[in-house]
């Protein structure tokens, strides 16, 4: 059984790696709509429309300008994520064009400041390979 271990992943928008990422999530869906009838037992549905979304952890850096500065509550950015084994020539990368819904931040006596985000999808994602 192949296994990935998580330090491995990386989120860049364009070129530039997003700093300190702890982790992030990206979610694929599909709407459905009821089309059962009356005196039906059981519900009947068909697909509609896909739609994507995430969310995105970092340790807080302010120097990210590129990275972490780009993702700003209604900024319009393309995300690259890389899930297996890093961003390196030939890895899986999945290109989602998505819009940034929310930014947290979190300050703890004792840890390391975070901010999160989450995105929601704006348009196909697609599938290839880091070059």
């Amino acid at each position: 059984m192949a296994v990935h271990h998580g330090k491995q992943g990386v989120v860049k928008i364009g070129a530039a790696s997003v700093a300190e990422v702890t982790g992030f999530t990206y979610i694929e869906s599909a709407d459905t709509a009821e089309s059962h009838a009356c005196g039906d037992s059981w519900k009947e549905r068909v697909a509609g429309m896909n739609d994507n979304k995430g969310t995105i952890t970092c340790h807080y850096d302010p120097s990210d300008t590129a990275g972490q500065d780009a993702l700003s509550i209604g900024a319009g950015v393309t995300l690259l994520l890389y899930f297996e084994d890093g961003s390196t020539t030939g890895e899986a990368e999945h290109s989602v064009p998505a819009i940034i819904t929310e930014v947290g931040r979190v300050l703890e006596r004792d840890s390391i400041t975070e901010r999160s985000y989450a995105f929601e999808g704006n348009g196909a994602p697609t599938e290839g390979t880091a070059t």
